[in-house]
């Protein structure tokens, strides 16, 4: 009987240790050329175009050597793969090609891709860290939208264009850095990032466009700068925490909603460039008390400081609380 028994133990003991090592086997212990041909049975290749990789392909993917297209939709719904290696022979990642591969945590993207398409990493909820390569000039409509667990994005120099929602609801981007060369931010391009603290506007920026901040709950403080001649409809619409804003010389519109909602704004300078402010634009920002209309405005929409129990505005010599506030509302150029 208790040899019986050493011989069971002894086969249990043998049967976990082969376990192990079948787990052991994982694609952390093989080489990117390994897993590259293990990862040929989930890809359809055509002519250097990866059209498909099949979606039940799971953790890494090593693209192979002279895929030169990442096909439009390539990856979509591949909600089991964890990481991705492409080769230095891709130019160019097609539309929605990553979209919605939830399980997405790192890419390696070489510095020959030169264009990404829209949407090509919607909805990537479990990318942490994206480095976009230098020959890209343009994040176009979406690309990161969704990208929930986005901590860090490096954006190259040549960068000049960030598309239309290109990082609406990145939820957990603190911080970006844009360079110099962006002259075009669209509209909601960074809407709904709740956890952005910081943000610098590119000087060559000229029209910050609706919505492009909106609801950046944890932005605290911004400075426009001088070449910017318009704040868009909604622009900073939402943003609670914002505390501070300093408008420069050169803005000549606030727009509709332009800094609604923004609960504790308690200071805002607002230049004589200025000619318009727009219908709402600080509607229930509650901590405002005390803002200097220039002369220069012609034209104050409807509702402009609604809910800012504490303000005091001066325009042309007079004074305006929340008691006589409608007054200046009615005020126009003839």
């Amino acid at each position: 009987m208790k040899t019986t028994k050493r011989l069971f133990a002894t086969i249990v003991a043998a049967t976990m240790a082969l376990s192990m090592t079948a787990c052991d086997s994982s694609d952390d212990s093989l080489s990117d050329s390994q897993i590259a041909k293990n990862s040929e049975k989930w890809l359809t290749i055509e002519n250097g175009v990866l059209v498909k990789c099949d979606e039940n392909a799971e953790g890494k993917i090593v693209v192979p050597d002279g895929v030169t297209v990442i096909g439009v939709r390539a990856f979509k719904e591949c909600r089991k793969i964890t990481d991705i290696t492409l080769p230095d022979t891709v130019t160019d990642i097609g539309d929605y090609a990553f979209c919605f591969s939830s399980s997405l945590e790192s890419i390696s993207v070489p510095d020959s891709v030169t264009k990404i398409g829209k949407d090509a990493f919607y909805s990537c909820k479990s990318l942490e860290e994206i480095t976009i390569p230098s020959k890209v000039t343009v994040i176009e409509v979406d690309t990161f939208s969704g990208c929930e667990s986005l901590t860090k994005i490096t954006i190259p120099e040549n960068l000049t264009t960030i598309g239309e929602k290109a990082f609406f609801d990145c939820d957990s981007l603190t911080n970006i850095t844009i360079p110099e060369n962006v002259t075009t931010i669209d509209e909601d391009a960074f809407s709904a990032c709740n956890s952005l603290e910081e943000v610098t506007i590119p000087s060559k920026v000229t029209v910050i466009e609706a919505g492009t901040f909106s609801g950046c709950k944890s932005l605290t403080k911004i400075t426009i700068p001088e070449n910017v001649s318009v704040i868009g409809e909604g622009a900073f619409d939402w943003c609670g925490n914002l505390q501070n804003v300093e408008i420069s010389y050169g803005v000549t519109t606030i727009g509709n909603n332009a800094f609604s909602n923004c609960y504790s704004l308690g200071k805002v300078t607002i230049p004589d460039s200025v000619t318009k402010i727009g219908e709402e634009a600080f509607r229930h920002c509650r901590e405002l008390e005390t803002v200097s209309i220039p002369n220069s405005v012609t034209e104050i929409g409807e509702d402009t400081f609604e809910s800012c129990k504490d303000v005091s505005v001066t325009y042309k010599g007079k004074t305006y609380t929340y008691d006589n506030i409608d007054e200046l509302y009615a005020i126009q150029e003839d």
